[in-house]
Order: structure tokens, then C-alpha cells, then sequence
């Protein structure tokens, strides 16, 4: 007997920013333990030299997407981006791609000011 394929749900992933008035939930972490190492690992790093301005290192921060019109939150214990466009001092969220398209769309904005259909550039 041959089983029937099992068909996946397509999944369609899209980033956009959370809504301004949005409030992340402030729970303590499950492993108490966690912020700890997670406090030691960034400061190591730190005072080697190794984290730069451009870089997001970070713990207790919410990585949003939005996954087939759901908002999808997750904390993980560690977050290390390589590079962020828009480096801020306090960030409780950060919506991979987000900053990407923010420029590309401020680009457009300022073709159109000119006259220019950003679409033929």
C-alpha cells in the first residue's frame, strides 16, 4: 500500500512593522537563569571589541513577522544580527527585512518628489 503525498499549506511570510500603539508582553523569561548568561555572552563581546554600531545584539527582544496574516511574536534567549540599517539605543522589537524595505520605499518617496517613476529606475 503507497501512502497518498501529504500536501504542505503554502506558508506566506511578509514583515511588517508592528503597529505603533502595540504593547509586547513584559513576562519573565522561563529560565531564570537566562538573562545572566545571556548578560555575560554580550558583555565578553563587548570588551573584545567585537559588537559594532551597525550589529544588533540582544536578549529579551521580540523578533516579529507576519505568517499568513497572523502577527507571529518570539523571544529568543540570544538575538545577534549582523547589520540593521537603523541602529537605535532602545529597541524592544525588530522585524527582519523591515529596515531594508523602509529605505527602499523613503527612496521611492524622494524619486517621486522629483519626477521620476521609481519603477523605471
Amino acid at each position: 500500500m503507497v501512502a497518498a503525498p501529504i500536501k504542505l499549506a503554502e506558508l506566506r511570510i511578509t514583515w511588517d512593522p508592528l503597529p505603533e500603539d502595540f504593547q509586547l508582553d513584559e513576562k519573565p523569561v522561563e529560565n531564570t537563569g537566562q538573562p545572566l548568561l545571556a548578560g555575560a555572552l554580550r558583555e565578553s563581546l563587548e570588551l573584545s571589541g567585537w559588537i559594532r554600531p551597525q550589529m544588533l545584539v540582544a536578549s529579551n527582544l521580540g523578533l516579529c513577522a507576519t505568517m499568513n496574516e497572523n502577527l507571529v511574536i518570539k523571544a529568543p534567549d540570544w538575538l545577534y544580527v549582523a547589520h540593521i540599517n537603523q541602529p537605535k539605543s532602545t529597541r524592544k522589537a525588530y522585524t527582519p527585512n523591515l529596515d531594508e524595505r523602509q529605505r527602499a520605499e523613503r527612496l521611492a518617496e524622494i524619486l517621486r518628489s522629483q519626477g521620476i517613476d521609481p519603477d523605471t529606475v
